[in-house]
């Protein structure tokens, strides 16, 4: 897990996509004042990554950003694989409340379209 500021950790692991599966999704919940991200984005070879673009936070309002970037090297053509990055995020110490959280995908320079995977209210009880 990579820490982004003191208020994320994300793990990241890349896997060939099984049949034809290529929804973008995002699975979250809630545990001890966190705010727990799983999900998988779609990137169009092995020359591009998975990153953390940015987590803003504005009271109760969360947006999760994460960016596909094309990591090839000058001259080099990538085999043409549609791939997955699976990842895992955490979200907080939260105070107990109920937040409202976006997770967006963005693809700079691909062609690809801007996703949100996820936007609603996410209820967060207390660390124990």
């Amino acid at each position: 897990m990579w820490p982004f500021g003191t208020d994320l950790l994300i793990s990241f692991d890349l896997g060939v996509i099984d049949g034809w599966a290529f929804e973008d999704f995002a699975v979250v919940s809630a545990d001890r004042g966190r705010i727990i991200v799983q999900g998988a984005a779609t990137i169009p070879d092995r020359c591009n990554a998975l990153e953390v673009d940015g987590l803003d936070r504005s009271g109760e309002s969360i947006e999760l950003v994460l960016q596909i970037v094309d990591r090839s090297e000058p001259g080099y053509q990538c085999p043409d694989q549609v791939l997955r990055w699976h990842y895992t995020a955490a979200i907080g110490v939260l105070s107990p409340g109920v937040y409202s959280l976006r997770v967006r995908y963005t693809y700079p320079g691909s062609g690809w379209t801007d996703r949100t995977v996820f936007d609603g209210p996410v209820p967060v009880a207390g660390p124990p």
